[in-house]
């Protein structure tokens, strides 16, 4: 296959890797290397100056590096495709170009990950899945996800990559509040920095299981644990979410929600 060219430079440099700023294919990626990646090439530790000639192998191909370790210094890079890695992709009814190759090798996509991925959802392209690998959607978070909640497609999983959400922060959620709880409605209260022990505080104080969207708008209008205890002793008793709701400061009560 064509070797594709393209520039680097150091943007970072810490005394575990470097940090390279990789410019390749109409895209640019950032490229975290360790001292394990540079010693197939024989160089020791994490250099701060000097020349730089170096290669990392991956399952996708290999990319090449020639130019100076020194920050913000220009050298030039090329990425060499494997032949076999774009062969299977190509039998998974996957389109593998010269650009999805070059981030496969970067983020270190694997034939096998990306088998299971298509055989769980044969609707997936070539593109999500290196998003998803980017965020961390393996094949076993996906399965774990959609063991939890009713998703079809793999695109209804990447946004609870993307934000964050993890395993244990679903499964927790999918306890603790009414149902039906949608991937949406997680994304949203993985955004809004509500946790389990939030909602926990809050259920404490309601005579009523909550609901995503009640949550949310509970937050959204400040009320936080301690305001809905103190609200629940006051009364003496579990109270109302529309209780609750009026609780809030005045100020952040015309708080306009996205539904």
């Amino acid at each position: 296959m064509a070797i594709v060219p393209g520039i680097w430079k150091v943007t970072g440099s810490e005394s575990e890797r470097l940090v390279i700023s990789l410019s390749i294919a109409s895209r640019n990626l950032t490229v975290p290397v360790t001292a394990a990646d540079l010693a197939p090439s024989g160089v020791n530790g994490i250099p701060s100056h000097g020349p730089a000639e170096f290669a990392l192998r991956r399952e996708a191909g290999t990319l090449r590096f020639r130019g100076w370790f020194e920050t913000g210094v220009m050298g030039e890079a090329s990425f060499e495709a494997d032949p076999d890695f774009a062969t299977q992709l190509r039998g998974l009814g996957l389109k593998p170009t010269d650009a999805a190759l070059v981030h496969a090798a970067v983020l270190g996509l694997s034939a096998a990950s990306a088998r299971e991925l298509k055989t769980d959802f044969p609707e997936v392209e070539l593109e999500s899945l290196l998003r998803g690998a980017s965020f961390g959607a393996t094949p076993a978070y996906a399965r774990s996800i959609r063991a939890l909640f009713r998703v079809s497609t793999f695109d209804e999983v990447l946004p609870l990559a993307v934000y964050g959400v993890s395993v244990d922060f679903a499964r927790e959620m999918s306890g603790l509040l009414e149902p039906p709880l949608s991937t949406r409605d997680l994304a949203s209260l993985r955004m809004a920095e509500i946790d389990p022990a939030y909602v926990s505080g809050i259920i404490d104080a309601l005579n009523a299981k909550p609901d995503a969207k009640q949550i949310y708008r509970l937050k959204t209008l400040q009320i936080t644990p301690e305001v809905a205890r103190e609200l629940a002793a006051r009364e003496q008793r579990r109270v109302s979410f529309e209780e609750l709701s009026t609780a809030a400061p005045p100020a952040s009560r015309d708080t306009r929600l996205v539904s």
